[in-house]
């Protein structure tokens, strides 16, 4: 009878779990909260970042997580466009913290056109997790990063252009050399397999993760022939380094650089 009352109560406590997970957006989508974060809540005119995975029914059809670059959206009244992914997202985005990951349910039903590729499907789950808010201040300070990025990006194209025919010539020797397999002995192995070598060592930093890189480039196969480089284009490429948008040697490699 023990074992009985036990089981009972075990079973009532896994349904009461199950309904705290089992939660309502204000306009009554369901959703359940897989994980519980602890960071800020986005308000309206502030900027959410985010990974999504949207699937009809049990069927995925686009994942920032696969595409390895997460989505950005301005929050707004949820109110203001009577577009159903338009409503859901508004009022997911300001229903979680960041840290929070949720799935949200809605029934294509309430489409009077469902959205290409949810043709002949029941529901829509969209699957958010929530990396990061920032409030308007925050935004303008990163614009003004931005600009500055800009200039320095236009003082230093001189500098680069100068050295434009030194690192063709040192990146097609260094290619040649491996496609023989005879690497420098300057070459360095991380435990990855990712091998680097210095050429001309910088007195700068060394870039922490997220943090914006500018960089031009020489692109070559082993036996030198060039496949792209950024000289031409004028301005040296920038991403934010260990953060996914680039190749992973290249997340790897360029945080075991100094500037310049």
């Amino acid at each position: 009878m023990k074992s009985l009352k036990n089981l009972f109560f075990l079973s009532v406590l896994m349904v009461a779990v199950a309904a705290c997970n089992k939660l309502k957006t204000p306009s009554g989508y369901a959703y359940t909260l897989h994980k519980a974060g602890t960071g800020a809540k986005a308000n309206v005119g502030d900027a959410a970042f985010y990974d999504v995975i949207l699937a009809k029914d049990d069927s995925v059809l686009f994942s920032t997580i696969k595409e390895g670059e997460r989505a950005k959206s301005l929050c707004e009244d949820p109110k203001k466009n009577p577009d159903p992914f338009f409503k859901l997202t508004m009022e997911a985005l300001q229903i979680l913290k960041v840290g929070d990951s949720a799935t949200f349910v809605m029934s294509l039903d309430t489409f009077k056109t469902k959205p290409a590729g949810l043709e002949g499907g029941k529901i829509a789950k969209l699957t958010i997790v929530l990396r990061d808010v920032k409030g308007k201040a925050q935004m303008e300070a990163r614009q003004k990063e931005l600009q500055a990025l800009g200039e320095a990006i236009k003082a230093s194209a001189p500098f680069y252009v100068a050295r434009q025919k030194a690192v063709l010539d040192s990146a097609t020797t260094l290619a040649k050399a491996f496609g023989a397999g005879k690497l420098p002995a300057n070459v360095q192995t991380l435990p990855s397999g990712l091998q680097f070598a210095v050429l001309r060592e910088g007195t700068g930093a060394v870039p922490k993760k997220g943090e914006i890189v500018l960089a031009h480039y020489y692109g070559c196969l082993k036996d030198g022939k060039k496949f792209d480089e950024s000289y031409s284009k004028g301005d040296p490429f920038n991403f934010p380094v260990g953060s996914g948008r680039v190749i992973p040697a290249w997340d790897e490699g360029f945080m075991q650089l100094k500037e310049g």
